[in-house]
């Protein structure tokens, strides 16, 4: 558990840091390893070898994500990114197969984190000419890591009823809601200090509360399907970076399209 705690604060600590730069660069440079460590784990799983294969599309993807967000807004090119990425995602974990499109499960990490870095660069009603962005990464991710950790403390104490034994067995209704809840929570608490009415931070706790477990319990689907417990070992007491993040990879679009409609940008 020290072990697990301790892994978690250095993360936090980096990713902040990153974030809140007054350059741009460091949290370019943070994206750019997070993309490289989770499309090598993705390989690993889907079993592509050599892995240098999905690198190589997934340095693609990202050139088809750039270019698609010169047409439309890059919050909904995040989201289109993440969809073409779980469609393949869910062929594969249903038909056990491999096959060609399995390439294309490379946008279910390309598209979330080009959502974030875009949504770090965000600028909206701010009464100051300081980004706005920074702290929407803040109020996006921390109702996952707080409705995460009441998922774990609620579910062991009170969890009787499974949620998706099939999937992940020690998952439980009582984690679920107490995750949900707890997100929304956390959200309205981190907007009353970051800026935004109470009510969008709340949203955006919902938001997470929903599509956070979703994207947990999609990455467990895919884990069980190729029997593995861990998509890698890059973090001590935790395993894959794929498995830290499968919550913020399915949420940061969807969060990131909502933030865009409420608040604007300019």
């Amino acid at each position: 558990m020290r072990t697990r705690l301790a892994t978690a604060f250095v993360l936090l600590v980096v990713t902040m840091l990153a974030v809140h730069s007054t350059a741009a660069w460091p949290a370019l440079v943070l994206a750019g390893i997070v993309l490289y460590c989770c499309v090598w784990e993705l390989a690993d799983l889907l079993g592509v070898e050599p892995k240098w294969k999905l690198m190589g599309f997934g340095l693609l993807a990202g050139l088809i994500m750039g270019s698609l967000s010169q047409r439309i807004q890059p919050a909904y090119a995040g989201v289109i990114g993440l969809a073409v990425g779980v469609a393949a995602l869910l062929r594969r974990i249903i038909f056990k197969r491999r096959a060609g499109i399995d390439a294309a499960c490379v946008f279910w990490v390309i598209g979330p984190v080009f959502a974030a870095t875009q949504l770090q660069q965000f600028s909206a009603h701010a009464s100051s000419h300081q980004p706005l962005g920074p702290n929407l990464v803040l109020l996006t991710a921390g109702p996952l890591w707080i409705g995460d950790t009441a998922a774990l403390v609620f579910g062991k104490k009170f969890g009787r009823h499974a949620l998706a034994p099939n999937i992940s067995p020690n998952k439980t209704w009582e984690g679920a809601i107490a995750n949900f809840i707890f997100s929304i929570i956390t959200g309205a608490v981190l907007s009353w200090f970051i800026g935004p009415p109470l009510w969008v931070g709340a949203a955006v706790g919902a938001i997470a509360g929903v599509t956070g477990q979703v994207g947990d319990l999609l990455q467990s689907a895919l884990k069980r399907s190729v029997d593995k417990k861990d998509s890698g070992g890059i973090l001590p007491g935790h395993g894959g970076l794929l498995d830290r993040l499968d919550s913020l990879l399915f949420s940061f679009p969807f969060s990131h399209v909502f933030l865009l409609l409420v608040l604007g940008q300019r």
